[in-house]
């Protein structure tokens, strides 16, 4: 299991998920995800990967002590599933752009244009928990919408071409599907989910690396981790 693959980022996104402990976003606590499975073949459904995926995946995790699998599913070491997860997933492709205002920009995608497109990495760190200044705007959007979301940056929003304080993701389906959204009507804005934010955190490195330690530490209480 050495090469990156969606339907592995789709496992450990959901099974970190339905860890998840004590983030919050806009006073309301985030728990987007049920609590439990009662089969490897139930979460295969939830996920859309294959049963035979879902199930080595899991015995890996299990094999290192990473989870418990005796009473449903706990994560045991957030930290050192982080770091595989890290180390087993590929770099996003991604458009780069600069634009005058990052959270109008994802508010028109959505809005005005009804594109779906959800913040990771500085801003969606900054509503999570609020360590870091949001230096730059990272947004996921469908991958069949990448190509509609770029011309509306440039031709309707004034974007210019290869800045860099705005990067078009191309996302998995399920990050848009998973999604946080704090507001309401137009102020509404959304997240990727926590798990895909911590990891997208720690490919940034530096005080973002930081800053993921420190959210894994809030999110998982209960699984052994420890600021790095």
């Amino acid at each position: 299991m050495s090469r990156p693959s969606p339907g592995r980022d789709r496992i450990l996104r959901y099974v970190l998920g339905m860890n998840v402990r004590n983030v919050q976003a806009a006073e309301h606590p985030l728990k987007p995800y049920p609590a439990q499975f009662t089969s490897i073949y139930e979460l295969a459904q939830r996920t859309g990967v294959a049963f035979s995926w879902v199930h080595e995946t899991l015995d890996v995790l299990s094999h290192f002590g990473w989870i418990d699998l005796s009473q449903g599913l706990r994560i045991r070491d957030a930290d050192a599933i982080f770091a595989w997860w890290l180390n087993q997933s590929a770099q996003p492709r991604y458009h780069a752009f600069h634009v005058a205002n990052a959270r109008e920009a994802s508010a028109r995608l959505l809005h005005d244009f009804r594109i779906p497109n959800a913040f990771t990495t500085y801003y969606a760190e900054n509503a999570y928990q609020g360590h870091l200044f949001p230096r730059r705007a990272d947004v996921y959007v469908r991958m069949e919408h990448v190509a509609q979301a770029r011309a509306h940056l440039v031709g309707d929003l004034n974007a210019q071409l290869g800045g860099t304080n705005f990067r078009l993701i191309y996302g998995d389906d399920h990050i848009l599907d998973e999604k946080v959204s704090i507001g309401h009507a137009r102020e509404r804005l959304d997240y990727a989910p926590v798990p895909q934010v911590i990891l997208d955190l720690m490919r940034e490195g530096g005080s973002a690396r930081e800053a993921a330690d420190l959210l894994i530490q809030r999110a998982f209480p209960h699984a052994r981790t420890r600021v790095q």
